[in-house]
């Protein structure tokens, strides 16, 4: 009987804590990302009030941002495979929470604007090592086989929280202004360092700890993750579609926070676009649940998914202007936003599944880098040319992410 009751318990067990993971995984995620949304929210408007000058601003913001990852991401990813995962987590959610009271503080100063660009770029920073690791201890956390529901799951309990965020964003913000939203987002981060500290690897497969490394280390460890990429055609094809992509993308970024000005609709014009983006994000991540596991890898039904997202950038313009009504730019921003999603889901699960355990994150770092390196270009360039009167600028948008997805397919064939 004793010997019944521990083999029962020895399967019962990882069962229990793999669930508990899961849960503390989605509950870090949904808490984490609500202060995320809330703060891009209110620093995007904010940035839009201030007219043309704001429009700078907020190029100068993101690109910002974009320059931070690529220069960081390299060394999180290293860092990532040579120190606690966990640890790690914790460690950047606790930076970032303590970045935000900082930038609270500055509100009433002159130097705000320059304060909420230099949070932001130690955000990204601090996000820098953060992502590799949280990409890369997923699969210590639950068996290979849960990989690609654990991370649909994610998605979509982020996708069905932001889209009730932005609106809800609109009215927190009419109640606490910018200095409010910095402080929320510090409580977000602070607990969702609170929930990675209790996460726990399976006791079968312990995250490995390599310790300290010198410089020389770091940079071969970092070769080793580009050696991987260039090694795996069909991942080294993904990224270079996803680089293009976010050239485009970019223009997109700096675009969307003028839906106001742009479509000559209602102070929630944004707010609901924002929504629009996250109800598709939804659909996204239950189509990847419906149909991940189905698809034969990344080939082909990718490339038609972004295909599909820079089509209905094509076509939302038109029919904007065809039909004079916001409601069809919300349909359009919506099956964007689903293919989107459905493509990002996949591919991590793919990179996942596919990378050496002792390589995840090195090979994330390198992959972020990649995937972003031509996001700063993006910015400028798109920054000195869009006027954001003239929708057009979204088929422009789709077009590229067109030519892109069509371009990697022709070089993975």
């Amino acid at each position: 009987m004793t010997k019944q009751s521990e083999r029962l318990k020895s399967r019962v067990e990882p069962a229990r804590r793999e669930l508990v993971n899961q849960a503390l995984l989605v509950c870090g995620r949904v808490i984490d990302g609500f202060g995320d949304i809330f703060f891009d929210y209110a620093n995007s408007l904010w940035f839009a009030s201030q007219g043309i000058a704001g429009q700078s601003l907020l190029g100068i913001y993101q690109m910002a941002q974009s320059i931070c990852v690529i220069v960081i991401d390299p060394v999180g990813g290293v860092v990532a495979d040579r120190f606690d995962r966990r640890h790690i987590l914790v460690a950047a959610d606790i930076f970032s929470s303590f970045v935000c009271l900082a930038a609270a503080a500055c509100f009433a100063m002159p130097v705000f604007a320059r304060m909420l660009i230099a949070a932001n770029v130690l955000l990204s920073g601090a996000s820098g090592f953060y992502l590799p690791a949280y990409r890369s201890v997923l699969p210590f956390l639950v068996r290979k086989s849960k990989i690609t529901s654990t991370n649909s799951y994610l998605e979509l309990a982020a996708q069905v929280l932001s889209v009730v965020a932005p609106m809800l964003s609109a009215v927190l913000l009419v109640l606490c202004h910018e200095q409010g939203a910095l402080l929320v987002n510090a409580a977000s981060f602070a607990i969702a360092a609170l929930l990675n500290f209790m996460l726990k690897p399976e006791s079968r497969d312990e995250m490995p700890v390599a310790g300290g490394a010198s410089l020389r280390q770091l940079v071969d460890d970092f070769v080793e993750g580009l050696r991987f990429i260039k090694g795996s055609s069909e991942v080294f094809g993904l990224l270079i579609m996803s680089s293009l992509v976010n050239f485009f993308l970019a223009g997109y970024n700096l675009m969307v926070p003028f839906a106001q000005t742009s479509f000559g609709a209602g102070e929630t014009a944004y707010a609901e676009l924002l929504t629009a983006a996250s109800a598709g994000g939804v659909l996204g991540a239950i189509l990847t649940r419906l149909l991940g596991d189905r698809l034969g890898g990344p080939k082909g039904t990718l490339f038609v998914a972004l295909f599909g997202c820079g089509l209905s950038l094509v076509l939302l313009p038109v029919s904007f202007q065809a039909l004079q009504t916001y409601a069809v730019v919300l349909v359009c921003i919506l099956v964007f936003s689903t293919l989107l999603t459905f493509y990002n889901v996949q591919f991590f699960s793919v990179l996942q599944s596919s990378v050496d355990e002792a390589y995840l994150g090195r090979t994330f770092g390198c992959v972020f880098v990649i995937a972003t390196l031509l996001m700063p270009l993006g910015t400028a360039f798109f920054n000195s040319l869009i006027v954001v009167t003239d929708v057009s600028w979204y088929a422009l948008f789709g077009a590229g992410v067109c030519v892109s997805s069509l371009f990697a397919l022709v070089l993975a064939a």
